[in-house]
């Protein structure tokens, strides 16, 4: 049984086949109509020039001459026995009986493309008739037909089995696609797309591959952040749990009682933090978080940021540097750009030496306001800088949930802001550019 491409493979190629045959009949038949009428306007023509030289006879039947490729006879009114072609032609004619004003006669035996042309002339005194041997530069009369069907036949006795393979070895690889596919999206990762075709299919299959191993890594993170996400809760509600069965059992004092309860009172903001967080990054990634964006003082907001983390930075010895080259105003939106300050000055903080410096520098060139912080710890991986904006990725040195850098990415992608990271031995560096569109060099009054 042959499949759905290899089917539409064979109908389309002979469908192809059928217009083009009808294309030349067509064309054959108007090529044969216009040799017909040629030849026979040619014949009037020159018979045109014989009339008046025409005579009685008492002959059944004279040659009159030949001109111009046409042999010329008179036959009286008295000759009643037929034309006989071969008396005047020296090959095996026929014999014609009744010919008609025109007629066109082909040989019995020898060239199948030879034909004679008939012309007859009624004279007051007998009839004048024309007799033209032409061998005809295409297909004539029913031969065309003939040779039609021969090449049709030809086409579907040794082109189609050559077709049907092709089309099969088109539509293995395909299938083949297809079965690792669907293997794939049940979870057998074992499968391989890799196929050696030279073409597009190749192509293709280096394609499904590149997916198959992003989709294998993506999963691996999801099983990893899954993993990461239930110790983030369950670290909180373990301590949560063994303070209340302490107070529960009275196993403390009164004054100890208050610092129990302040532990649980800090946990659940923990708790609830993570559930927003998480939340949040759902809500950004079905479209349904609504952004109100407006003009915003960047200094303000990069200064209430830094103001945020100062303690912070204090409990690690880290001094905050903050430098601009202007005043700017930018289009954003405040909770959501200042979440994005905020998360990238504590990850700074939290991977910087202790007694060291964090950097925060704005300058704009080629119509571009670039923010920047820098940090002078670890560097980052190569791992790290391939996943660190993935929202399923955790590194090793986070202390977080690590979804503050993906809900970062989405933010900034919603304000079209650009992003990238830079990472070398002295110094981690996280940049936000933002389009000439996006912000002028006026402070906010």
């Amino acid at each position: 049984m042959l499949n759905r491409i290899t089917t539409k493979i064979v109908s389309r190629l002979f469908a192809a086949f059928a217009i083009i045959l009808f294309l030349i009949m067509l064309a054959t038949i108007f090529i044969d109509l216009s040799l017909k009428n040629t030849q026979f306007s040619q014949m009037e023509t020159v018979m045109n020039e014989y009339k008046d030289d025409v005579t009685e006879s008492n002959l059944p039947s004279q040659i009159l001459g030949i001109k111009n490729g046409v042999l010329f006879l008179f036959q009286n009114n008295q000759s009643m026995h037929s034309l006989n072609v071969s008396q005047y032609i020296a090959t095996d004619w026929q014999t014609i009986d009744g010919v008609t004003e025109k007629e066109i006669v082909a040989s019995n035996t020898g060239d199948p493309f030879s034909y004679i042309y008939i012309l007859k002339q009624p004279q007051a005194t007998g009839t004048l008739i024309g007799l033209k041997l032409v061998n005809a530069t295409f297909f004539g009369n029913s031969d065309i037909y003939r040779y039609l069907l021969i090449i049709l036949l030809f086409l579907i006795v040794f082109v189609t089995p050559i077709i049907l393979w092709s089309g099969y070895q088109i539509s293995k690889p395909i299938i083949k696609l297809k079965k690792d596919a669907l293997a794939v999206a049940n979870g057998d990762y074992n499968r391989s797309f890799t196929l050696k075709t030279h073409d597009e299919i190749e192509e293709l299959s280096n394609a499904m591959e590149y997916m198959k191993k992003q989709l294998e890594n993506k999963q691996e993170l999801q099983q990893e952040f899954i993993a990461g996400i239930s110790h983030d809760f369950k670290t909180p509600l373990a301590v949560i749990e063994s303070s209340i069965e302490v107070l529960a059992d009275n196993l403390v004092s009164e004054d100890e009682q208050a610092e129990y309860y302040n532990v649980i009172t800090n946990e659940i903001k923990r708790l609830d933090t993570l559930v927003n967080t998480i939340l949040d990054l759902s809500m950004m990634q079905e479209g349904l978080y609504t952004f109100h964006y407006a003009p915003l003082s960047l200094d303000n907001i990069l200064m209430t940021t830094i103001e945020s983390v100062q303690i912070l930075a204090q409990e690690k010895g880290v001094t905050l540097r903050f430098n601009t080259d202007n005043q700017y105003r930018i289009i954003a939106d405040e909770t959501a750009i200042t979440r994005v300050f905020y998360n990238f000055l504590d990850n700074a903080i939290k991977h910087s030496p202790k007694n060291s410096n964090v950097e925060i520098n704005v300058s704009s060139s080629h119509k571009t306001l670039t923010i920047q912080f820098t940090n002078y710890g670890d560097p980052l991986t190569a791992e790290e800088k391939d996943n660190i904006w993935n929202q399923y990725y955790k590194s090793n040195k986070s202390s977080g949930s690590g979804l503050g850098l993906a809900i970062a990415k989405y933010i900034m992608d919603n304000h079209e802001f650009t992003y990238d990271v830079f990472s070398n031995k002295k110094a981690t560096t996280f940049s936000i550019h933002i389009p000439e569109a996006k912000y002028t060099n006026k402070k906010t009054p």
